[in-house]
């Protein structure tokens, strides 16, 4: 575990965009409810929400093309852009 964490922080800090999905059919992910996922929060993972591992992959790619940094991706990769977000998304913001 420890040296996993340790990769995804190197890829990170080098600009490496890294996105949490959910393996479930239903329901987004969320990285602040237990300890581990906050870590991730915190070294800089994106958090897919409720979109599919499809859609997140998809999405990314395009971002890549996009944006122009690291950041840019993550504020981007947090609004609905062609609505790959569902309700959970939306009522997140609230």
């Amino acid at each position: 575990k420890g040296e996993f964490l340790a990769a995804l922080k190197l890829a990170i800090t080098r600009g490496v965009a890294v996105v949490a999905c959910t393996q479930c059919v239903r329901g987004p992910v969320s990285l602040g409810t237990y300890a581990l996922g906050g870590h991730l929060l915190a070294m800089g993972v994106i958090p897919a929400d409720d979109m599919t591992t499809e859609a997140a992959v998809t999405k990314l790619t395009v971002l890549m093309g996009r944006c122009s940094s690291l950041a840019e991706i993550k504020q981007e990769f947090a609004k609905s852009l062609a609505g790959e977000k569902g309700l959970v998304s939306e009522i997140s913001k609230l």
